[in-house]
């Protein structure tokens, strides 16, 4: 993983700044929360202007456009930020002593494709009323694949309230 998402790297902070914008410019989140996939993000002019802003971060990358479209478009649903906990911790852990996303659901999320998981996580955002880690969310989405499944299955299954019975 050679761009670091950490809140103090360099982009992690752009990243976050980029996020904050969003609620001054209402009218850009609002077209990028109308997108339902990475393609309708690649079409607004909002992408390709933050595009042109965070090319350099991504010079050693190949083929990032899309997964950089999801990061857009999922964090125009995220609200507030919830930087002390990462995203799987937090479906784990809801109120009541239950999940805040059922077992199946997060086995569910864990078998999306790429293109699966922007659907499911748009449900996962609102499930978790749209407070979330950003820097989790953006290095998740960008990431997906075999080793941040493996560790969201550990933070969740290490965080979920043990069952009574």
């Amino acid at each position: 993983m050679s761009i670091d998402f950490r809140p103090d790297s360099e982009f992690g902070k752009a990243l976050e700044s980029y996020w904050e914008s969003l609620e001054d410019n209402r009218g850009d989140r609002a077209i990028l929360r109308r997108c339902d996939g990475a393609l309708q993000v690649v079409m607004t002019p909002i992408f390709h202007h933050q595009l042109r802003d965070w090319r350099r971060y991504f010079s050693s990358e190949t083929n990032y456009e899309e997964q950089l479209a999801q990061v857009m478009g999922l964090l125009s649903h995220v609200r507030f930020q919830r930087a002390d906990i990462s995203i799987a911790k937090q479906m784990a852990t809801g109120r009541g002593g239950d999940p805040a996303v059922s077992e199946l659901r997060f086995q569910r999320l864990l078998q999306r494709t790429r293109q699966e998981y922007y659907q499911a996580m748009l449900r996962v955002i609102k499930l978790l009323g749209g407070e979330l880690n950003i820097h989790d969310l953006a290095e998740s989405t960008y990431f997906w694949g075999d080793n941040i499944q493996k560790k969201w299955a550990y933070d969740y299954y290490e965080n979920i309230p043990n069952k009574k019975g």
